[in-house]
């Protein structure tokens, strides 16, 4: 009875394992990386951030924010820092906060994001991602990797 027990804990952690390495992976040339699979990017730092993307996009940012409604559906929730409470904002085509701080989520089928400050975020969709400043992002299956003080592209493929 015991084997059976470790036998099953080991195998759940293997699973575990398997399924937090990924299914998105990365390739670099030349200040370039093209991720495939999933679609998962999560980046922290500091500098810019430019997203153009359909899906959706949870970020922390202590800085300015622009974003851009460019599909048919499209949703912002934001959650000042030091608030309880979320605010939903969905009319209009076009976010703007300058010196923010907080959460922020974003969801549509086409949408333009731009960051300057402290970035935290995970995106999951289609699109591509600019990277300018310090700090490190991760594809799902990609190992964690440096932004590039020249800038960063990285191309995020729908699932598959």
């Amino acid at each position: 009875m015991r084997l059976k027990r470790i036998t099953l804990v080991a195998a759940l952690v293997a699973v575990m394992v398997l399924g937090m390495t990924a299914v998105a992976g990365a390739q670099e040339e030349g200040g370039k990386a093209d991720v495939a699979g999933r679609g998962w990017l999560a980046a922290k730092g500091t500098g810019n951030a430019t997203l153009d993307m359909g899906g959706w996009i949870k970020m922390k940012v202590a800085g300015d924010v622009a974003i851009t409604n460019l599909g048919d559906d499209f949703e912002v929730r934001l959650r000042a820092e030091g608030s309880d409470e979320a605010l939903t904002e969905s009319v209009g085509p076009d976010v703007e906060l300058n010196d923010y701080e907080g959460w922020l989520a974003v969801r549509g089928s086409h949408f333009l994001i731009e960051m300057e400050g402290d970035i935290t975020f995970r995106a999951h969709g289609h699109g591509v991602a600019y990277l300018e400043g310090t700090g490190m992002y991760k594809t799902r299956r990609g190992p964690i990797r440096a932004w590039d003080v020249g800038g960063l592209e990285i191309a995020i493929q729908p699932s598959v």
